[in-house]
């Protein structure tokens, strides 16, 4: 397995909410499509994915608090 790290793509939503329900981590008011593009025209890099294989095998939010960041929403497929 070779994973790289990458900044969410807008086509990458169906994998990472798939990931995020087979976690049992998918919270609609918080993982919607919608929301997730907001967060990175906001800011590209606030959301990013692993991959490999050209699969999303997992992902993380972070939310620049100026001085600190913080991680959310982090989950990897087995």
């Amino acid at each position: 397995m070779v994973v790289t790290l990458r900044n969410y793509q807008a086509e990458d939503y169906p994998q990472v909410r798939s990931n995020l329900e087979i976690a049992g981590l998918f919270w609609e008011s918080m993982d919607s499509e919608l929301l997730l593009s907001r967060m990175i025209a906001r800011d590209p890099e606030s959301i990013i994915v692993a991959e490999d294989k050209g699969h999303v095998v997992g992902s993380a939010y972070f939310i620049d608090m100026g001085l600190a960041a913080m991680s959310s929403r982090l989950n990897v497929a087995t």
